[in-house]
C-alpha cells in the first residue's frame, strides 16, 4: 500500500506569507473591509487544505482541489455571490504567490471568468413609505422593554439623531460607510453640501435638501450633550463615540418595522434615492455623480426598476399619447403593500373589485351576443368568471360600468380603448376542435444503457456549476450530451473510458447520427456546442492533450421566421377559455391575458411567486426571474391585472391549504410546469382554429410586435422582454407581409 508523501514544509510561515499578502492589499488602497474578506477567505481554504494535510505552497494543490473546496462550500449553503467572492479572493492570492515566486505554478490561471450569480432588483420604498419612514423618529413613539432603555429614550437626542440619520440616508443616497465616516467639519449647512469619501478614498461632495437641513440643524443643537470629548464624528452614540455602522442598521430596521411593518435596510434607502430622482426625469450621468459610482453601468440597473417610468412608456405604447385610460381603475381602491412576502401585494378588497369589474365585463360581453339582451346580477353569478364573487359585489361592478358608459343598457356598444374590445366566439363548434397531439420525440440513439459516472465529465460538470455559474437546465442538458456521446463512443461499456483516445471521426459519427435520428439543425448545433466545452475543459485541465474539436466542426443552423399573430387572431386566442368552458377557464384566462401583456417567458411565468404580484390599480406589474436568474419588472395592462385577481381569487377557495408560493398552480396543487403550460397554449391555439406551431413564446413575439408598431423605442422593447443585448431584440422587429406591399407600393417609382 502506498503512503501518501508529507506536505512540503515552507520556508517562511503561512502566516507571514499571509501577512505579506495583506501589506500588498494595503498598498493598492483597498479598504479594511475588503481586506478582511480577503483574509478569511484564505484562512477557509487554509483550513480545508489542513484537513487533507496540505498547505498553499504544496505543488500537489491544484485546481481540482480548489474546486472541490467550493463545492463543499456551496454544499454547505452558501450563496453564489459569495462562492463568486471567495474564488475571486482566491485568483487574486494564488496569482500573488506565482508572483512572488512562493510557488512555482498558479493553479487558478486557467479561470477565464467568474461564475454567473443571479442579477436581482434593488428593493426601493414608494416616496409616501419613505416619507413615513424619515418622520417616524419624531411621530412614533417606540416601545421599550426595561428601564435602561427608557431612560435611554426619553433623552431628547435620541429622536432628533435618529430623524437625522434616516434624512440623510433618504436625501443624499449616501453608503452605511460614507454616512458613519462623517465628521461636522464635512458639512456645508449653508450651500447644503456633503463632503463624503466613497469606496477607494474617493471624495465627492452630495447635495442634501431643506427637509434634511432642518432634521441636522435640530440635532445639532442637542448633539453637545453627548459630546465628551470634543470629538470630530458628526453622529455620535450615548457614550459619545462615533456611531457604529451596526447601530446605523439598528435605527433603520426599528423604524422600518414600526412605520412600515416591513424589514427595511440601509442601501435600500440608497436604491429608493435613485429611483425616486429617475421617476421624476434626472439624468442618468448626475445620479451617477451623486451616488459615486466608477461605472454609469452601475447606475443604469435602477432604470429597470422604476415602475413609474416603465409604466409611462408601457401606457403609451398600449393605449396611446391622448390620455385616454381604462376608466375602471379609477373607482379601486389605492392599495398598500403586503407586509407578508407570502401574499400579493394589495388588499383583499382591491383584489375582489379588480376581479369582479373584469369579470363583469367579460360576461356582460358573452351573455349580450345572445338571444337576451338584459342581463341580470344571476346571469353574472352562474359565468366562471363571477363565481367566488357575491352579488353585492357583481352588482357594484355591474353599475359603475353602466354608469360610466362603458357598458350600455344593449351590451352591444363598442369600449372606446382598445383592449377591452369584444372577443367574438370561433365559428365551429366545440365538438369538432380535436386537441392538438403530442410532438413525437426522435428516436433514441442506442438503447438506454446504465452507465457508471464518468469522473472527467463529472468534473466537467462541476466546473459549470461553480465557474461557469450555470443553470440547472443547462447543467441537466450538458449531462445528457456528454454521457450521450460516451454511450455512443463505448457502446454501453462500464468499463473507464481513456479521453485521449477519442478522434475526429468517432466525433463526426457520432453528430452524423444525432442527424439521422431526426434531431432539428438547432439541437444538433447545440449538441456540437455542447462537445466543444467538453474537450475544451478536458484539454485544459491536461486530461487530453490534444483537443479533437479543435477545428473542422462549423455547422449551418437554421434561422426560422419567427411566427406572430395578428391582434384578430390573439383575440380569438384569448376567447377560448371563456368557449371551452374547463374547470381551469380563470386559470387559464389569467395565464393568456398575462403572456399576452407582458410578452414575459414561459420561465418566467411559470416561476412567479405571490409576492412577485402587485395590483396596484394605477401602476401594476409583476416582477419574474428569468434567463441567468436575472430580476426585472413587467408593466400590464386591466385585462391581464382583472384576470390574474380573478385567478387569485379562484385560488384561494381551490387550494386553500397550498404549500407553495407559486401563483399558477396545476391540479394537483403544485406549481404548473412548463410543459403543462406548453400544451394549455397549444391547445386553445387548436381550438381558436390556428394552423401553426402556437406556444408561449409566440404571444411574447406578438407583444413584441404590438409595442414596437405602437412606436415604443427599441430599447425600451428591449428592457420589457428582458434581453441582455439589443440585437437579439431586433429580430423581433420582423416584417409581415402587409408592412412590405405597404412600403413598396408607397415608395417605389414604378409600383402603379
Amino acid at each position: 500500500m502506498s503512503i501518501a508523501a508529507p506536505p512540503i514544509a515552507p520556508t517562511v510561515s503561512l502566516e507571514d506569507i499571509l501577512g505579506e499578502f495583506c501589506q500588498h492589499l494595503e498598498a493598492r488602497n483597498l479598504s479594511g473591509y475588503t481586506i478582511r474578506n480577503y483574509r478569511g477567505a484564505i484562512k477557509g481554504l487554509e483550513a480545508y487544505l489542513q484537513g487533507q494535510g496540505l498547505n498553499f505552497l504544496d505543488p500537489t494543490v491544484s485546481r481540482q482541489i480548489i474546486r472541490s473546496y467550493l463545492a463543499n462550500r456551496k454544499e454547505s449553503g452558501l450563496v453564489p455571490g459569495s462562492i463568486n467572492r471567495i474564488l475571486s479572493n482566491l485568483r487574486s492570492f494564488f496569482r500573488w504567490l506565482a508572483a512572488m515566486k512562493h510557488r512555482e505554478n498558479d493553479p487558478l490561471a486557467g479561470i477565464r471568468s467568474l461564475p454567473k450569480v443571479p442579477k436581482r432588483l434593488p428593493g426601493f420604498l414608494t416616496e409616501e413609505e419613505a416619507q413615513r419612514l424619515v418622520e417616524a423618529p419624531t411621530t412614533l413613539d417606540p416601545p421599550v422593554s426595561s428601564p435602561t432603555r427608557r431612560r435611554y429614550r426619553r433623552s431628547p437626542v435620541v429622536p432628533l439623531r435618529d430623524r437625522a440619520v434616516l434624512e440623510l440616508l433618504y436625501a443624499t443616497g449616501i453608503r452605511l460607510s460614507e454616512l458613519t465616516g462623517l465628521a461636522l467639519s464635512d458639512v456645508d449647512a449653508g450651500r447644503r453640501i456633503l463632503r463624503v469619501t466613497g469606496k477607494g478614498n474617493k471624495e465627492r461632495e452630495v447635495l442634501f435638501g431643506a427637509y434634511a437641513a432642518d432634521a441636522l440643524n435640530e440635532y445639532l443643537s442637542v448633539r453637545g450633550s453627548w459630546d465628551k470629548g470634543d470629538s470630530p464624528a458628526l453622529l455620535l452614540n450615548r457614550h459619545g463615540g462615533r456611531l457604529s455602522p451596526r447601530s446605523v442598521e439598528k435605527i433603520v430596521g426599528k423604524y422600518g418595522r414600526l412605520a412600515l411593518g416591513k424589514r427595511v435596510h440601509t442601501h435600500m434607502l440608497r436604491h429608493s434615492f435613485a429611483t425616486h430622482l429617475l421617476d421624476r426625469g434626472a439624468n442618468l450621468r448626475v445620479i451617477q455623480h451623486l451616488m459615486g459610482h466608477a461605472s454609469v453601468v452601475t447606475t443604469a440597473i435602477y432604470l429597470h426598476v422604476t415602475p413609474g417610468r416603465q409604466a409611462q412608456v408601457y401606457q403609451n405604447a398600449w393605449y396611446g399619447t391622448n390620455g385616454d385610460r381604462p376608466p375602471p381603475t379609477s373607482s379601486l381602491p389605492v392599495v398598500r403593500q403586503s407586509t407578508h412576502v407570502s401574499e400579493p401585494h394589495g388588499t383583499e378588497e382591491s383584489i375582489v373589485l379588480t376581479a369582479s369589474l373584469f369579470a363583469v365585463l367579460t360576461a356582460v360581453r358573452q351573455y349580450s351576443k345572445g338571444p337576451k339582451r338584459g342581463v341580470t346580477v344571476v346571469a353574472l353569478g352562474k359565468h366562471e368568471l363571477c363565481r367566488g364573487l357575491d352579488r353585492r359585489s357583481i352588482g357594484k361592478s355591474a353599475c359603475a360600468l353602466l354608469r360610466r358608459g362603458h357598458v350600455t343598457q344593449e351590451h352591444t356598444r363598442e369600449p372606446k380603448w382598445p383592449i377591452y374590445r369584444y372577443r367574438p366566439a370561433h365559428s365551429r363548434p366545440i365538438q369538432e376542435i380535436k386537441s392538438p397531439s403530442k410532438k413525437r420525440r426522435p428516436t433514441r440513439l442506442k438503447e438506454e444503457v446504465e452507465i457508471s459516472k464518468d469522473p472527467a465529465i463529472q468534473s466537467f460538470l462541476t466546473y459549470l456549476s461553480l465557474e461557469r455559474g450555470a443553470s440547472s437546465k443547462t447543467i441537466e442538458s450538458y449531462e445528457y450530451t456528454t454521457y450521450k456521446l460516451l454511450g455512443f463512443l463505448t457502446n454501453g461499456s462500464k468499463a473507464p473510458f481513456d479521453w485521449g483516445a477519442v478522434t475526429q471521426e468517432q466525433i463526426r459519427d457520432f453528430i452524423l447520427s444525432l442527424r439521422q435520428a431526426g434531431y432539428a439543425a438547432n439541437t444538433v448545433c447545440q449538441r456540437i456546442a455542447t462537445l466543444k466545452s467538453l474537450f475544451r475543459f478536458l484539454t485544459e485541465e491536461e486530461i487530453i492533450e490534444d483537443n479533437p474539436m479543435a477545428d473542422g466542426f462549423a455547422y449551418q443552423s437554421a434561422e426560422p421566421l419567427r411566427t406572430t399573430l395578428s391582434p384578430d387572431e390573439i383575440d380569438r386566442l384569448l376567447a377560448q377559455p371563456g368557449q371551452l368552458r374547463k374547470r381551469t377557464q380563470v386559470r387559464d384566462t389569467a395565464i393568456l391575458e398575462l403572456l399576452a401583456a407582458t410578452g414575459i417567458r414561459a420561465s418566467g411565468l411559470v416561476g412567479l411567486d405571490l409576492d412577485g404580484v402587485h395590483l396596484n390599480p394605477d401602476n401594476p406589474y409583476v416582477r419574474v426571474y428569468e434567463k441567468g436568474q436575472r430580476e426585472r419588472t413587467v408593466p400590464m395592462h386591466f385585462n391581464a391585472m382583472g384576470g390574474l385577481a380573478a385567478w387569485l381569487l379562484e385560488r384561494k377557495r381551490l387550494f386553500p391549504q397550498a404549500n407553495t408560493q407559486a401563483v399558477f398552480l396545476n391540479s394537483r396543487g403544485g406549481r404548473l410546469s412548463r410543459q403543462g403550460l406548453f400544451f394549455l397554449v397549444r391547445e386553445y391555439a387548436a381550438a381558436a382554429g390556428l394552423d401553426r406551431a402556437i406556444g408561449p413564446h409566440t404571444l411574447r413575439h406578438g407583444f413584441a410586435t404590438r409595442m414596437l408598431r405602437a412606436g415604443a423605442d427599441l430599447r425600451n422593447v428591449q428592457e420589457f422582454l428582458g434581453h441582455a443585448s439589443i440585437s437579439t431584440t431586433q429580430t423581433y422587429t420582423h416584417l409581415t407581409t402587409d408592412d412590405i406591399h405597404e412600403a413598396y407600393e408607397r415608395f417605389h417609382p414604378r409600383a402603379g
